[in-house]
């Protein structure tokens, strides 16, 4: 079993954008991991895709939009592990598996998943294996609040563990981007240029 501390930022990624790649840098470079696996859904099991989804895509620009940082940081995997399972993926059981190898996980949550962390399937088994690394928005005092409470809640139900990291956060709705991509908008202050390129070439999320 390996000694070095596990981090997992999962997701649709759909698209990887610059709000994904900035947040898997703050996470790294926290210190509270020593290596990072980016690991993109099969399919999501709290939402259904309302877009032509095809997950060797999603994997693809994972790899374009990290090459930088595949680069810099070693430590970190773009990992195909849950869309080789070719099943609903379950956060608990990607934990599991993972947990064979690695003592100690730490799950990266954005904002709305952190908030409801708990409702999530198998949740006290997920809770009580693993540590959350969650960022906060900028969404001022109110959602601030909200992140606190849950925090505490979680450290006092379940013993979890909870880490904000600092840094600033790029705000970006992938549900807006799509729609972005469909109406052509310029895309740049949001996604990797390599990424919309390969978007643009294969047609993806409405694009012409």
């Amino acid at each position: 079993m390996s000694a070095e501390r596990l981090g997992i930022f999962g997701g649709t990624f759909a698209p990887v954008h610059k709000g994904h790649t900035a947040a898997a840098k703050a996470f790294l470079e926290s210190g509270l991991i020593d290596r990072l696996h980016i690991i993109p859904t099969y399919l999501p099991p709290h939402k259904s895709l309302s877009f032509a989804d095809d997950p060797a895509d999603r994997l693809a620009m994972l790899k374009i939009a990290f090459a930088p940082l595949l680069q810099a940081y070693p430590q970190i995997k773009i990992d195909p592990y849950e869309i080789e399972k070719a099943t609903v993926s379950y956060t608990v059981e990607t934990i599991r598996h993972y947990r064979e190898q690695y003592p100690s996980i730490t799950l990266l949550c954005g904002t709305d998943m952190f908030l409801t962390i708990h409702e999530w399937y198998h949740a006290k088994e997920l809770l009580t294996t693993c540590e959350i690394a969650y960022q906060a928005r900028t969404g001022g005092e109110q959602d601030a609040e909200a992140l606190a409470r849950q925090a505490e809640r979680l450290e006092r139900e379940y013993g979890t563990r909870c880490h904000m990291l600092q840094g600033t956060v790029i705000e970006v709705s992938s549900t807006e981007l799509r729609a972005r991509i469909a109406r052509g908008t310029d895309l740049d202050a949001y996604l990797d240029p390599e990424v919309t390129r390969y978007i643009r070439s294969n047609k993806l999320y409405g694009a012409v």
